[in-house]
């Protein structure tokens, strides 16, 4: 059930590269989580406007928010942050810009998450896979 959210400032990236960076940092939490019965779930925000600090020097931002249940050792969990960090410092690796770089992993949990699978509106007899949320139009 791991989420990743990444959140990029619109100058960093065009469509095809979000898609690869989102991949690829997909492709990390599933390598690092070998125990993963459930897909990931990803979404994207590219930001138009965009303040950090007092805006002087930061003319970028990439930012990746993972949330996985709770109980996973902190090593493991050190370790992902740090090859999700590397990852995006490759991918920004030649960009000539100052870009605020974060990442961060967010513990939750089971008690307070609720899974649905909705099919046209209407919630599903089918049980999901896991812990997934799957929403159809």
């Amino acid at each position: 059930m791991p989420f990743v959210k990444l959140e990029i400032s619109r100058n960093l990236f065009d469509e095809q590269e979000i898609r690869s960076l989102l991949s690829r940092i997909e492709e990390t939490v599933v390598q690092s989580l070998s125990q993963l019965d459930v897909p990931v779930k990803s979404t994207v925000t590219v930001c138009d406007t965009f303040l950090v600090g007092d805006g002087k020097d930061v003319e970028a931002l990439c930012y990746v928010t993972l949330k996985l249940f709770r109980g996973r050792p902190l090593e493991l969990r050190q370790k992902l942050c740090e090859e999700v960090c590397a990852l995006l410092k490759d991918h920004l690796t030649g960009r000539n810009l100052e870009v605020n770089v974060a990442v961060d992993l967010l513990e939750i949990d089971r008690e307070t998450t609720k899974v649905l699978y909705l099919i046209n509106g209407q919630e599903s007899p089918k049980q999901p896979q896991g812990d997934e949320c799957t929403v159809s139009h």
